[in-house]
């Protein structure tokens, strides 16, 4: 198979669901995200949770049948910003994230959209930082997960957030790339 270096490559969009409040709240949050996320962008292939110990902060993780394009991840995080202030504006906000980003806004939701395909797991922000690369209106991309041989194991990056690196997330990671290989 030929890789290719363009914005066409496909993956699958995933998504992490952090929810605020206490864990009942957070679950009945999370579910109604899944449900939302679900009819959106279609059938859920992997699904993840985390026990919500209080140092975890992303609490279920889903991925998505769906192949999508690289060249639309900007897309997709403006899409996930706009989830977020929707969600913000049932609870309590601080800031209007005027810019049109979520950066100032006291969400009672926050959705960590990645992309994955057979070698890789890009996180997408709306933050810039010296490591992320820009992708356009105000969307990054960071390397979170990368397979140094095609079939390695993904291995986390010196970018690699601690709530990405949990060993519940790692073991979702593993399956999406798992049937992003198989495909």
């Amino acid at each position: 198979m030929r890789e290719t270096s363009d914005m066409n490559q496909r993956g699958r969009l995933a998504v992490g669901i952090t929810a605020a409040g206490g864990d009942a709240e957070r679950r009945v949050l999370a579910d109604a995200l899944t449900r939302r996320l679900a009819l959106e962008f279609g059938v859920v292939i992997a699904r993840g949770e985390d026990p919500g110990d209080g140092a975890a902060r992303v609490i279920r993780w889903l991925a998505f049948a769906e192949p999508v394009e690289a060249g639309r991840l900007a897309a997709l995080r403006r899409h996930a910003d706009r989830v977020e202030r929707l969600y913000a504006e049932r609870g309590e906000t601080h800031g209007d994230g005027a810019d049109g980003s979520a950066e100032g806004v006291a969400s009672r939701v926050r959705l960590n959209v990645f992309w994955i395909d057979a070698r890789r797991a890009v996180r997408v922000e709306s933050k810039d930082a010296s490591h992320r690369i820009p992708l356009g209106d105000g969307v990054f991309a960071e390397l979170a997960f990368c397979a140094a041989e095609p079939d390695a194991a993904l291995a986390p990056t010196p970018w690699t957030l601690p709530e990405d690196a949990r060993p519940e997330a790692r073991a979702f990671f593993d399956r999406v790339v798992a049937i992003c290989r198989a495909a």
